[in-house]
């Protein structure tokens, strides 16, 4: 999971520029983890979509 975050602030690392992101995970991930990174892109375009707001 630490992987894919990874992945997603890289890629998006310009846009994310000034920000601290810290990512919190209670309980067991469930099985099929390669729905994450969707997952991750969409809560990674609400930050900015609320960033843009401010």
């Amino acid at each position: 999971m630490k992987r894919r975050i990874r992945e997603q602030f890289r890629l998006r690392q310009q846009e994310l520029a000034g920000l601290d992101i810290v990512v919190l995970i209670r309980g067991p991930l469930p099985a099929g983890k390669e729905n994450w990174t969707p997952q991750l892109a969409r809560l990674f375009d609400k930050l900015l979509a609320k960033r843009r707001q401010d």
